[in-house]
């Protein structure tokens, strides 16, 4: 394909990357970087690809915000066809097709973000919770003082508990979490305390996953 702007999408992945994804990578939230990537590289000239990539962008942002909608997934496809077949540019031919392989390949995984609501990779912050491991925090404080939205509720010598209301999944507790006491949840969520605790007084028993609704 020859491209009339000369963007080739060379700094886009290959298409090989797709069906070597690692078990922590969503393919979805791949597919998002991807497109992404392309938005800021495209010239805008042409009104397909610029329109095309822009709306494919803003379709699969949804779907990783839990906004996405019965039909996205066959618009997604019909906007990557009418690319392939129309747009005069490599850069949005090579992401069309990035797009349309990752469909294919990971169709469960889109699926379920669309359907089930579920994450299988816990990137995308609207299909998993944050929480405290409560055996291994030691009641530090340092995840609160760096948290932006105050979020995460506890004091010295306190088990900590975080309200996934008000999280932003920004990633910085994790990072500064001396015990690496953070953790994420899809489905299975873990027994924490509800409002914070003296560091050592969580029960074992208590430490049991759970499904919601109490479930063994």
């Amino acid at each position: 394909m020859m491209s009339i702007c000369g963007k080739t999408g060379a700094l886009l992945p290959e298409i090989n990357e797709i069906f070597n994804l690692a078990d922590k990578t969503c393919p979805v939230d791949w597919a998002l970087n991807v497109a992404a990537s392309a938005r800021l590289e495209s010239c805008g000239k042409g009104t397909l690809c610029r329109d095309g990539m822009n709306q494919i962008w803003q379709i699969i942002r949804d779907i990783t915000i839990d906004k996405g909608k019965n039909g996205d997934l066959e618009l997604l496809k019909e906007l990557s066809d009418m690319i392939l077949l129309a747009a005069d540019c490599e850069l949005s031919g090579k992401t069309a097709l990035l797009i349309q392989t990752s469909l294919s390949t990971h169709s469960d995984e889109w699926n379920a973000h669309l359907t089930r609501k579920r994450c299988s990779a816990l990137v995308c912050g609207a299909y998993y919770t944050v929480h405290v491991d409560p055996s291994k925090c030691s009641g530090c404080n340092q995840c609160a003082s760096v948290c932006s939205v105050k979020s995460i509720a506890g004091e010295q010598g306190l088990i900590h508990v975080v309200d996934n209301e008000r999280c932003t999944r920004c990633g910085a507790c994790f990072d500064i979490c001396p015990e690496h006491a953070f953790l994420k949840a899809g489905a299975m969520k873990p027994r924490c305390p509800e409002s914070p605790i003296a560091v050592g007084s969580f029960s074992e028993g208590a430490r049991r996953r759970r499904r919601p609704g109490g479930e063994e």
